[in-house]
């Protein structure tokens, strides 16, 4: 049965060189309801209006929003990481 993963995220540019991403919302959304006679969505719970069948930030980090930092990559590359 088909699944819905549904996350939320905001991004945020620090400055020119540095940017953090924000979930605050992942939760999986069991596929059961869409099989239920009628109209897709009457039966079965609405993606980010509903509470999720298993909310994967619990399972992830303990419930906490997961924080990522990005930093620009600099130009030039030392020549310790390069093969030889």
């Amino acid at each position: 049965m088909p699944d819905l993963v549904a996350g939320w995220m905001s991004l945020r540019m620090d400055d020119c060189n540095n940017m953090t991403n924000t979930m605050p919302f992942l939760g999986l959304y069991s596929g059961a309801g869409i099989w239920q006679p009628g109209p897709v969505w009457v039966n079965a719970k609405k993606p980010m209006i509903d509470p999720p069948d298993l909310d994967l930030l619990v399972i992830l980090t303990g419930g906490y929003p997961v924080v990522e930092s990005y930093r620009r990559l600099p130009n030039n590359v030392s020549p310790s990481l390069l093969h030889k």
